[in-house]
């Protein structure tokens, strides 16, 4: 009786895989723009896409995104104020004090 049960248990685990892989297969061609915005770099059938490839053979593992600090790395310190203050306005160079008035950034 336990070697009955035990191949009904893989035989019902098996069908739950199938049939979950067989979905997302499925839905991956029929709705091919949501599932790249989900898997980005991937192709239907899950292999690496050119572009996901050499994203993985870089150093840290990922492409770098362009100008992820360039928006604060200025001449005038703003950046260390960026980081100090969460209210800190690049456009003024103020930050909000616990005053509630706008401070400059020193």
């Amino acid at each position: 009786m336990t070697g009955f049960k035990t191949f009904a248990a893989v035989a019902l685990l098996s069908a739950l895989t199938a049939t979950t892989a067989y979905a997302q297969s499925g839905f991956a061609s029929s709705h091919p723009d949501t599932y790249e915005a989900e898997n980005p770099n991937r192709n239907l059938n899950g292999t690496l896409t050119p572009a996901g490839r050499l994203g993985l053979e870089l150093p840290d593992g990922a492409a770098r995104a362009q100008g992820v600090d360039n928006v604060l790395a200025r001449a005038d310190g703003s950046r260390s104020c960026a980081e100090r203050y969460r209210s800190f306005d690049l456009a003024s160079g103020t930050y909000l004090g616990f005053d509630g008035s706008r401070h400059p950034c020193r």
